[in-house]
């Protein structure tokens, strides 16, 4: 049994939102420290786009990861 067949719907949309908190204060500071303070509140569509590739980096290293344990079945 995986670890998504052993958490219920409400478990999933709870980690869900967590993740999102978690991409988007990372994204935040990340902005913030590298363009000064601010700019991520300035720039929505900035912060947007980075929490977009983080949820892609990490599917890909999921993937990658269920690939090599065998239990990815897609």
């Amino acid at each position: 049994m995986n670890l998504l067949q052993m958490m219920s719907a409400s478990e999933l949309v709870r980690q869900a939102g967590d993740a999102a908190e978690t991409y988007l204060n990372y994204a935040a500071r990340a902005i913030d420290t590298r363009l000064g303070d601010g700019y991520a509140s300035k720039h929505p569509e900035l912060v947007a786009a980075f929490m977009q590739v983080c949820v892609q980096d990490f599917e890909i290293a999921i993937r990658f990861m269920a690939n090599q344990s065998g239990d990815y079945n897609d």
